[in-house]
């Protein structure tokens, strides 16, 4: 009864029988295997456990699909970064319809593996990692790029913004100090020249400090 207990996954019984011989033999065997399996199987659980936290903490989500198309794994952000809200037995079919999702996807199941690339899901773009696992099945990893493109988009704004910003006052500055080279130019005049050199040199002064500022940021060295 012990042994058949065993063999469905109870290994919480324990044999009492005390007896001499091969059979009392036989139940201190038994008993000290219950011991280990017992062991054993909650090391396993701590595992998984603590597997399952890990998995459940990145902020890339994973999703692991077996052979026959089951989703067996899927953390929190799988679920937000591709849009998934239902419960239960979840299977290929609830993956959003994007032909590169499924490519990668479908590659992998059949052992090939596909590197980094990018996709757009709804207002998303994410990174998308494929990789064939030895049964035959296949875990996804996806990357939340969108704030990144985000940044890079206000960086190229911003510094065509810039750009628009120096060149008019390097273009005030540059003609009026070639004017004030002219010989006959009255002291007044020259003057409001230098002045407007003055004006324009400062805005520059204030345009390049924003720039070192946003440097400084980047850098992690910013001192409020």
């Amino acid at each position: 009864d012990v042994a058949q207990a065993f063999a469905a996954g109870d290994v919480s019984r324990r044999p009492t029988l005390v007896a001499p011989g091969e059979i009392g033999d036989l139940s201190t065997a038994l008993y000290r295997m219950a011991g280990q399996l017992g062991s054993r199987l909650e090391a396993l659980q701590q595992e998984e456990a603590q597997l399952l936290a890990l998995i459940e903490s990145l902020n890339e989500g994973i999703v692991a699909v077996d052979p026959r198309g089951r989703i067996v794994r899927i953390n929190e952000s799988g679920r937000r970064l591709l849009g998934i809200r239902a419960s239960g037995q979840l299977t290929v079919d609830h993956l959003p319809r994007d032909r590169m999702l499924r490519e990668a996807l479908d590659a992998a199941l059949h052992g090939q593996p596909t590197p980094g690339m990018e996709l757009r899901l709804d207002d998303r773009t994410l990174l998308l990692t494929a990789r064939p696992l030895p049964d035959r099945s296949a875990v996804l990893a996806l990357y939340d790029l969108t704030p990144v493109r985000r940044l890079e988009t206000i960086r190229r704004d911003f510094v065509a913004n810039v750009s628009h910003e120096l060149k008019t006052p390097l273009t005030v500055v540059s003609g009026f100090a070639e004017t004030l080279t002219e010989e006959g130019l009255p002291a007044e005049q020259r003057r409001q020249f230098a002045e407007t050199i003055r004006v324009n040199a400062r805005r520059m002064q204030r345009i390049v400090d924003d720039l070192l500022d946003l440097s400084r940021i980047e850098s992690g060295g910013w001192i409020p």
